[in-house]
């Protein structure tokens, strides 16, 4: 212990650990620690167990086996990406540069007509996407009700990311149900009118995703809960 270790023995060592951990050369059905990959009689494949470490490797040997049931079963052949290395959506900024290149995003904002603080929300909501959200702004006109920035998100969640119902856009799409509860209910209506006029709902319809959206108001204010 009274040795003095240089920074050659340091970095040596933890290189060794890094190799003793990595799972970079493992093949991902070799990967278990307790984790297993199985198949129901009906057909559902069910993962469980393993390490966070593990994840990617379990997953990449799950999409192997969903690849050789489709193509012996069903005649279907795919081929694996590498998800370590494909983009997000929105996600192509540089890393160097991220916060000039969003603020880039939010003077395009501006320029479109949103306030500064709208402009830079969106831009930190949809990244390299938020020139096609700002873009709307030449097409659309603002909804009744909602501000232009909730306008163009909403219309850019159902042009774009498959917003089908209230629920989809006001919890899935964005932080309004989870992050900014204060000022959800004021937006309700309004977004329910625009769905229904783009979407071209009947009343019924209207009426039901309505209900649907209570269930999830009433689940995410652990209304249950609080009696």
């Amino acid at each position: 212990m009274d040795k003095q270790k240089s920074r050659e023995d340091v970095e040596s060592a933890v290189t060794k650990l890094e190799s003793s951990t990595s799972e970079k050369h493992l093949d991902p059905s070799a990967v278990s620690r307790g984790s297993s990959l199985d198949r129901d009689d009906n057909g559902l494949l069910t993962l469980a167990g393993g390490k966070i470490t593990d994840y990617r490797k379990m997953a990449e040997g799950a999409m192997e086996r969903v690849l050789d049931i489709l193509k012996d079963e069903f005649d279907r052949s795919f081929k694996l990406i590498n998800s370590k290395t494909y983009p997000v959506s929105g996600g192509e900024l540089n890393p160097a540069n991220v916060e000039s290149e969003l603020e880039a995003f939010a003077q395009l904002g501006v320029s479109r007509g949103l306030d500064s603080k709208e402009a830079l929300y969106l831009a930190n909501l949809y990244g390299s996407n938020a020139a096609k959200v700002f873009a709307l702004s030449h097409s659309i006109e603002q909804a009744p009700g909602l501000s232009l920035a909730d306008t163009l998100s909403l219309h850019y969640a159902m042009r774009n990311e498959l917003a089908l119902s209230p629920v989809d856009f006001l919890l899935r799409r964005t932080n309004h149900m989870l992050f900014m509860r204060d000022s959800l209910d004021a937006i309700i209506e309004p977004v329910l009118d625009e769905m229904g006029r783009y979407y071209d709902w009947s009343e019924a319809e209207k009426a039901n995703y309505r209900a649907e959206l209570d269930v999830a108001l009433s689940n995410n204010d652990l209304k249950e809960l609080k009696g």
